[in-house]
């Protein structure tokens, strides 16, 4: 017995490319042009340069739902110019804010724009929130997350 299968209407690429463009004006905080589109087959790419990690996750965020989009690959680049020693310092002080329990516990180094998390937490959710806390440091670029948790 033959089934009436419904087939996803696809979108001409040129058409995606425009509604992920605008999508990236309305929804985000992204200066206008630091973003790149390109879709091939229905395939977003989105490269160009912005400053923080939350801007790289709100571009894939806000084009991953369109119509016609198979899926977004990330080629963005943090691009912030900040000395390693300002950034060790402010995730320092974020995390005496926000994890004190384990924020003594914690080895920061930074080498450039990335950033080196040591030591033992406590909890998942506090590796989470030190991993984050580095992440919303202005001009980190990578996190390598070296931390142990011990219950």
């Amino acid at each position: 017995m033959k089934t009436d299968e419904q087939v996803p209407a696809t979108q001409p690429d040129a058409d995606i490319a425009r509604s992920a463009q605008s999508v990236l004006q309305w929804t985000t905080l992204l200066p206008p042009g630091c973003v790149k589109v390109k879709v091939e087959n229905g395939w977003i790419t989105l490269s160009g340069d912005v400053e923080w990690e939350f801007q790289k996750k709100a571009a894939v965020r806000a084009v991953h739902h369109l119509a016609g989009v198979c899926g977004v690959s990330d080629m963005m680049t943090i691009h912030s110019t900040v000395s390693a020693t300002v950034v060790k310092s402010e995730i320092e002080m974020a995390l005496r804010r926000a994890a004190r329990n384990d924020a003594n516990e914690i080895s920061v180094e930074v080498r450039g724009s990335d950033v080196t998390l040591s030591g033992a937490v406590y909890s998942l959710s506090e590796r989470e929130l030190i991993r984050s806390t580095a992440w919303a440091t202005p001009g980190v670029r990578n996190v390598v997350d070296n931390m142990t948790v011990a219950f």
